[in-house]
């Protein structure tokens, strides 16, 4: 599910007393025993000749014309942390006027039984008129910290295409799909690899790490999403 679509569900079921559970356990795995074993496949990385961008780097490959260089997993990861960078923050909730009388309320009024006209109540002739609001004042400590709490410092992918590409990596985990069985977290600073560890021989170790890429296992990405553990900051939607 996106993230659009189970924020629509979300607030669909907010206005009908519901909400959305995050179950603890696969409940597809309670009742599929006979379920295959996941795929051991190891991980292989692709030579920089064929990580090309352009349509002209490919036909040069194809007609012999000349050799091309691709680009290294760090330098597109530098360019997606570009792209974190210039996601503006969510835009603050719009006050309107209706917002503003609901907050402030109406005086109470009382009929003349006589001429039928409204009139101010006695208990509003005696209420003291309220002072003016006086701006809201912030100090610039804490506003720093409120500025992190809603400034973009990642991204989740989860395609398994897009995780490919980016780190110029393949694998055999889906049939015809030269793909990883894995998610990828971004920061403006760092990036992080969840797959299974018994994927990942000596040499792509050393490649990811080259890449400025640390591994963790596959089942920690739930507990690293649910605990926040990139510190303050939004994560953006891919």
């Amino acid at each position: 599910m996106q993230l659009e679509t189970a924020t629509a569900l979300s607030s669909a079921l907010h206005a009908r007393y519901s909400k959305l559970v995050f179950p603890r356990v696969n409940l597809v795995d309670k009742v599929w025993k006979a379920r295959p074993a996941k795929p051991q496949g190891e991980v292989f990385y692709l030579d920089l000749k064929f990580t090309g961008e352009a349509l002209a780097c490919v036909f040069a490959i194809l007609l012999l014309t000349r050799d091309c260089v691709g680009r290294t997993a760090a330098e597109k990861l530098e360019d997606l942390r570009s792209w974190i960078r210039s996601q503006r923050p969510p835009a603050p909730p719009i006050i309107t006027s209706r917002t503003r009388k609901t907050s402030t309320g109406t005086l109470p009024k009382d009929k003349d039984l006589k001429s039928g006209e409204e009139k101010p109540s006695e208990t509003a002739k005696a209420l003291p008129p309220k002072p003016p609001m006086a701006p809201a004042r912030i100090d610039p400590d804490q506003k720093g910290r409120l500025d992190s709490l809603v400034t973009q410092v990642a991204t989740f992918v989860s395609s398994l295409a897009s995780i490919a590409w980016l780190l110029n990596i393949r694998g055999n985990d889906v049939q015809f799909n030269p793909v990883v069985t894995c998610y990828l977290f971004v920061t403006t600073k760092q990036a992080i690899l969840f797959v299974d560890k018994a994927k990942i021989n000596a040499d792509i170790a050393a490649y990811l790490k080259e890449q400025g890429v640390s591994i963790r296992e596959y089942a920690d990405v739930w507990t690293f999403l649910r605990r926040a553990e990139w510190g303050d900051g939004k994560v953006c939607p891919v």
